[in-house]
């Protein structure tokens, strides 16, 4: 949305980093380069999220382990956050839900297992 709307929200983030800008004197050359960076970042992020989503529907076990390290890094991100977002408590809580449950030995084997052939499948586990 940052790329495909930006007449509309560049011109907002850029007087929001006008003042930083000012203070450290950078220049309106560097400010765009950083919002096309942090715009193809989050692209970025966005596809490795859903490509995780799509490896866990499939209990693919490296979406699993993907998923463990993203909700790690999501955890420790919102423990520094605390003192100035209220509901970082919140985003860490459920960071450590999602690692509590990719980790317990149920669905470890779910995700890890040997998947049943076609035979098993319609005549039933052996």
């Amino acid at each position: 949305m940052m790329l495909l709307l930006e007449e509309q929200i560049k011109p907002l983030i850029l007087e929001e980093f006008r003042k930083v800008a000012e203070i450290y004197n950078i220049s309106e050359e560097i400010l765009n380069e950083i919002y096309f960076t942090v715009s193809f970042c989050v692209i970025l992020i966005g596809l490795v999220y859903l490509l995780d989503g799509v490896g866990l529907f499939m209990l693919k076990n490296w979406a699993r382990y993907l998923a463990i390290l993203l909700s790690l890094f999501q955890m420790l991100y919102s423990t520094l956050l605390i003192y100035s977002d209220p509901f970082a408590i919140i985003y860490t809580g459920i960071s450590v839900f999602v690692i509590w449950y990719l980790l317990r030995k149920d669905i470890s084997e779910l995700f890890g297992g040997k998947k049943p052939s076609i035979e098993e499948r319609i005549l039933g586990q052996r």
